[in-house]
């Protein structure tokens, strides 16, 4: 009797000590799962705050090519547009698309340049910690669609806005970056007068450049047209425009830009055509 006792007492024992495992594993299988959903959670609301935040960064830089385009014609003329971002930089990089304009006059034999220039580009960086798409993304934002470099309309923009990632070669291209890079426009007519038809192409490209600078957290970009230079030559036959890049060796290459080419010709009737050149100056600065 004493043994059946004992026995039972053990069996008692077993199965007390078997139900406090069982509940120790579920709540630790709970907890896990917990765990897992949390994390899931988690990185999606950080995913859809980081979709959010590139979704702003291209509404933002598209105002600011349009803004770039109402000051650069004007000098003296500014506009003060505030940003908020906790993880995105802003910057301007100098010397990263070189512009190179050349003509070609009825009675020449070859191209002179008429102008050449080293044009910066304005970079709203998202961290790719923060949201990565993948390293072949490109997209053009303003215009949606580049078939050339110049741009052969009075309502064409000024700037192009686009949105790129790519493989990082150094620590500043650890991004997806949405960019303002500047952009030909044409607008090209005819005048008849007592008989006589004369052709014209005015040709405007904004040059951006670094103005007033603060080191502490800005949360204004200030752009500010300063000056017009303009440019005038008559009896051009052909004109060519070309663009090369200054920074390719650190990754600011034509692949990162995706222009549809990188030499475009108009050519002209053998009458000639008067060519009116315009750049416009445009500070751009970063205020507290």
């Amino acid at each position: 009797m004493k043994k059946w006792y004992r026995l039972k007492n053990a069996i008692r024992e077993h199965k007390g000590e078997s139900t406090i495992i069982a509940t120790v594993l579920l709540m630790a299988i709970t907890l896990f799962c917990m765990s897992l959903t949390l994390n899931f959670v988690q990185q999606n609301l950080a995913r859809h705050d980081g979709e959010n935040d590139f979704t702003l960064a291209k509404t933002f830089m598209k105002n600011i090519g349009l803004s770039v385009d109402d000051v650069a014609w004007h000098p003296g003329q500014s506009d003060t547009i505030q940003y908020s971002s906790q993880s995105a930089e802003i910057h301007l990089r100098p010397r990263l698309i070189h512009y190179k304009i050349e003509v070609w006059k009825v009675g020449d034999h070859g191209y002179s340049t008429l102008k050449e220039y080293d044009t910066a580009v304005l970079f709203y960086d998202l961290p790719l910690a923060k949201y990565s798409l993948d390293n072949t993304y490109f997209e053009d934002i303003l215009p949606s669609t580049m078939t050339q470099l110049i741009q052969n309309s009075t309502e064409a923009p000024i700037t192009r806005v686009f949105a790129v990632q790519r493989p990082a070669i150094t620590d500043e291209n650890d991004y997806i970056k949405v960019g303002v890079a500047s952009l030909f426009r044409s607008v090209q007519f005819q005048i008849n007068a007592d008989g006589v038809t004369t052709n014209y192409l005015k040709i405007y490209l904004a040059n951006m450049t670094q103005g007033a600078l603060t080191t502490a957290n800005p949360r204004y970009i200030t752009l500010t047209g300063t000056k017009v230079d303009a440019s005038v030559i008559n009896n051009v036959e052909h004109l060519r425009i070309t663009i090369s890049f200054p920074n390719s060796a650190i990754g600011y290459g034509s692949s990162f830009f995706n222009f549809p080419v990188t030499t475009q010709t108009i050519d002209f009737p053998v009458s000639g055509t008067e060519v009116e050149l315009y750049i416009g100056s445009v500070q751009v600065g970063f205020l507290k």
